[in-house]
């Protein structure tokens, strides 16, 4: 056939192309098998990614502008409260739902710095509670650099081997010991819902730095609204453990409903203590009123109207 373009005529071979094509078909079929052979590997050895949502309600002004409140005498000390502090906005709620001051807290209640894994058939994988063993941090020095171990449950489940990938020392801990190490001293804990007896099982634990861990989890959580006229966050986060991120969401938005609270009574005790203070101020003027229109009438012999008139 032929195609025109302002006023310019080419003829395209048919033929040509498909010949074209045809004479390189094992290029075509190399490439689909390098595809499949790429998909396939990353099924096998990356482990899956799954994304945690948290929903909060914030009590204040939504983006649009409109106070939200619980109802009529909540109001009222909402307007009262504004003399004293801005409502909390659904912008400012997003701010503060995953600050560092929250983030911090969580990781370090939930000791999220240290992780658990377990070697599956093709990859490590995070079990998170499913591990045989805990280590409770009772102190952690500022390490530059995760430290990571191999181990084994060894002595018929009674005691964790330990050996340094990197410094290539080893030790054996009992349940419930204080391990002192170089980077601080923690205790060795035991599931009771996991045993594990077999001692060529390969288990490993990766401690990090309390900030390199703050630092990821505030790179990795996103907050968002849904629309303008609801007062409500969305507070998102992946990983491949969505049990660790769910506990960790949780736990973050208890933080920021308590600390939304502790603001709305401290707003609320600033304007009770403001209303004592006017009604102490009021209730001192009315006396001084009082007294100075008694004085009056005594000056004006005017204490008795009635029987003068």
């Amino acid at each position: 056939f032929s195609t025109s373009n302002a006023g310019q005529h080419q003829d395209v071979d048919i033929n040509f192309l498909v010949a074209k094509v045809y004479g390189n078909w094992y290029w075509y079929l190399i490439s689909l098998a390098v595809f499949i052979l790429i998909g396939v590997l990353i099924e096998l050895f990356v482990s899956p990614r799954y994304t945690v949502t948290g929903r909060v309600l914030v009590t204040g002004y939504n983006p649009a502008g409109k106070a939200v409140t619980g109802g009529d005498e909540s109001t009222v000390l909402s307007q009262l409260g504004n003399m004293f502090s801005t409502p909390n906005s659904v912008m400012n709620g997003m701010e503060i739902s995953h600050s560092r001051t929250l983030v911090e807290k969580t990781v370090r209640d939930l000791q999220l710095n240290v992780s658990y894994w377990v070697q599956g058939p093709l990859r490590y994988e995070e079990t998170y509670k499913n591990s045989p063993f805990f280590i409770n941090l009772l102190s952690l020095k500022n390490i530059t650099d995760p430290v990571e171990y191999d181990v084994r449950v060894v002595d018929s489940g009674n005691k964790v081997h330990f050996e340094d990938e990197d410094s290539d020392s080893a030790f054996t801990v009992s349940f419930g010991d204080t391990i002192h190490t170089w980077y601080g001293r923690c205790v060795l804990l035991r599931n009771p819902d996991v045993v594990e007896k077999n001692p060529k099982h390969t288990l490993g634990t990766v401690i990090n730095s309390y900030a390199q861990t703050i630092y990821a989890y505030m790179s990795n959580i996103t907050a968002a609204t849904v629309n303008e006229q609801v007062n409500r966050i969305d507070l998102s986060i992946s990983g491949t453990a969505p049990e660790k991120n769910e506990d960790m969401l949780k736990y973050l938005i208890n933080l920021y409903v308590q600390a939304d609270i502790a603001d709305h009574n401290r707003i609320a005790d600033s304007t009770i203590a403001f209303i004592d203070e006017r009604l102490v101020s009021v209730s001192q003027n009315l006396t001084d009123i009082d007294k100075g229109i008694e004085s009056f009438k005594k000056q004006n012999k005017l204490t008795d109207l009635t029987n003068d008139a």
